[in-house]
């Protein structure tokens, strides 16, 4: 399949997204000036809505500004860095003497060991003297919650590899000691894959096959080349090969599973894209991952260009949390879009671009019992079914009917759950909707959408 789509795109030839490299950084550096204002004395950054700290803040803010400080942008906000570098830092102190700081820092981790990554040399000597220090104190083991040492292995998933991600890149830097810690977590994420390359997560949600395979692959980028690294490898291309094969022309992310909807789904698949780009020797299935993940940047441009900019894909006004997860505060993963957007920059490459597949092949690609989705090309217009669905997120049934160049709402973009875990206004009684059949059954109508087959 993807032998043909290529010939096709040799034959059709470039065709640019018309978004180059930098637009990472260009719409990175909007949404962390934005967020400038948010953090306070001490350091934390506080939702502009919910008026806290609620999680994850903070440690997105240092990813993605220290990001932008390693490509040259955001100079003038290095006290912000540093100040906030220094709160993630408390926190890992904090946590290595014992104190349980309320959050899990295999999330601030990686954020912080990407911006000391990018933006290292332009920190002060006495900070970078306590990074050193605070990162060679802690012990891994004990650090993370979700290693080993208080979860069976069973019980490993995607915030582990955060964790691995993280420490990966502070030994690469030479602030970690190699203390076997990813060496013997790795080898527990390979059995999680299926036979497409997909990372399957408690209830196989899409967006955290998305985030782990995008926080193995950062292991790799960071130098890893112990126990399970070759076949890791292997795996996450193949995950990557059938990732090109969903991609649609609008640069919309899947739906599918908890998490999905908000912006930084997008980016998660683009440092990816970004990244095997850059690998690849063959510069049309290059050109088709780079196009890939720029068209997936462009299509954010509908919700970020809003007032205030949007972090999920709807207009109602971030106050209301209107569609979003308990955990998906407007701070936390605004900004998280905007640190991964970082990381495409920094992975990507300058270089043509070539057509996706769905773009000039029309196939089908059913992802199997974990993921139970169906997805079909043809022409112009993409379509994607759930097969067994979710009834906390999705609907069974057809979900999404996308046409190039029109709104993604023209029919539907993604499904209605029956039982939603989301945050929706008071008076909504939800119902499943997808395109989907009902049948008469006794006294009372029996609703595909509502199913779970």
């Amino acid at each position: 399949m993807l032998d043909e789509a290529l010939e096709r795109a040799r034959k059709l030839g470039p065709r640019p997204s018309g978004v180059p490299r930098e637009g990472y950084l260009d719409r990175a550096e909007r949404i962390v000036r934005m967020a400038a204002s948010w953090v306070d004395e001490g350091g934390a950054v506080v939702d502009p809505w919910r008026g806290d700290e609620a999680t994850y803040e903070t440690g997105r803010f240092v990813g993605a500004l220290g990001g932008l400080v390693g490509a040259g942008r955001c100079l003038d906000l290095v006290e912000l860095l540093e100040r906030t570098i220094r709160r993630l830092l408390d926190f890992f102190r904090r946590e290595a003497m014992g104190e349980d700081v309320g959050t899990a820092l295999e999330f601030h981790s990686k954020e912080l060991a990407w911006a000391i990554w990018n933006a290292g040399k332009g920190l002060s000597e006495e900070l970078v003297s306590d990074v050193r220090s605070v990162c060679s104190s802690w012990d891994a083991y004990r650090l993370y919650r979700n290693s080993l040492a208080y979860r069976r292995p069973s019980e490993l998933h995607n915030v582990n590899t955060f964790a691995l991600a993280g420490e990966a890149m502070f030994r690469a830097l030479g602030l970690r000691k190699d203390d076997g810690f990813v060496e013997k977590h790795v080898p527990v994420h390979l059995g999680r894959f299926d036979e497409l390359g997909m990372y399957r997560d408690p209830g196989c949600p899409v967006v955290y096959d998305w985030v782990s395979r995008l926080n193995l692959h950062t292991l790799l980028r960071a130098g890893y080349h112990g126990p399970g690294s070759e076949e890791l490898k292997k795996v996450l291309r193949r995950g990557a090969m059938t990732q090109l094969l969903l991609h649609n022309s609008q640069g919309l992310a899947w739906f599918g599973g908890r998490s999905n909807q908000f912006l930084f789904n997008e980016m998660e698949l683009a440092p990816i894209c970004e990244l095997v780009a850059a690998e690849l020797e063959d510069p049309f299935l290059a050109g088709a991952f780079r196009r890939a993940a720029r068209i997936s940047l462009r299509a954010l441009d509908r919700w970020l260009d809003m007032d205030p900019p949007r972090h999920i894909k709807n207009s109602f006004h971030p106050a209301v949390e209107w569609g979003c997860d308990s955990y998906g505060p407007y701070a936390v993963y605004l900004l998280l879009a905007a640190s991964l957007m970082t990381f495409a920059y920094h992975w990507g490459t300058d270089g043509p671009e070539y057509p996706i597949p769905s773009e000039v092949l029309d196939y089908t690609l059913e992802l199997g019992p974990d993921f139970h989705k169906l997805f079909a090309s043809f022409g112009d217009m993409n379509l994607q079914w759930d097969l067994k669905a979710d009834p906390h997120y999705d609907a069974t049934g057809l979900g999404r009917v996308l046409w190039s160049d029109a709104p993604p709402e023209l029919v539907l973009s993604a499904p209605c759950p029956s039982e939603p875990k989301f945050s929706l206004p008071s008076w909504t009684r939800p119902r499943a909707l997808s395109l989907s059949c009902a049948w008469y059954e006794g006294r009372d109508w029996t609703r595909l959408a509502e199913s779970c087959p």
